[in-house]
């Protein structure tokens, strides 16, 4: 899959999870998904519709995938640990889960006040210190930005 069509499929699938009235802002959807699943070739995208990096908590009820990863703290840096991942039956799917989960969770739900500041949105979904969030990567808002400049000179949404 190019880039491109990464982003023609995900623009659609934003469109049909839109649909359903979720308040997601799509630039970032989009940004953060081609991050998470290296433009749609991970493993876990392929074999899991899983496009960003959702993993299965106590609650998940689906199918789950046993994948390792990478995860950052500070009192350790980076290490390497297995995850139990969300299996999704499509990309719309997982959109859907994606804007639900936003809703359901406490420390997420100040970005739905954000659905057109994508960068608003995107640092609503960060966490502050000892507090959970997105990524525990340090540097996930600029190369979730980065991703977003390339997906707009693709056509996909803009970052605004």
């Amino acid at each position: 899959m190019t880039k491109k069509e990464f982003v023609t499929k995900m623009v659609e699938a934003i469109q049909l999870a839109k649909s359903r009235e979720l308040r997601i802002n799509a630039a970032v959807v989009c940004a953060q998904a081609a991050l998470e699943s290296g433009w749609g070739r991970s493993g876990l995208c392929v074999k899991a519709n899983n496009l960003f990096g959702i993993k299965a908590g106590s609650k998940w009820r689906g199918r789950t995938l046993d994948l390792p990863t990478w995860e950052w703290s500070k009192q350790r840096g980076w290490y390497k640990t297995t995850a139990h991942w969300c299996i999704y039956p499509d990309w719309t799917d997982c959109i859907i889960y994606y804007g639900e989960m936003l809703q359901r969770l406490s420390w997420f739900r100040d970005a739905l006040d954000y659905t057109n500041d994508a960068d608003k949105f995107l640092e609503a979904l960060l966490p502050e210190d000892g507090q959970p969030g997105w990524a525990t990567d340090p540097r996930y808002a600029s190369k979730v930005r980065a991703v977003g400049a390339r997906i707009e000179k693709l056509g996909g949404p803009r970052w605004c």
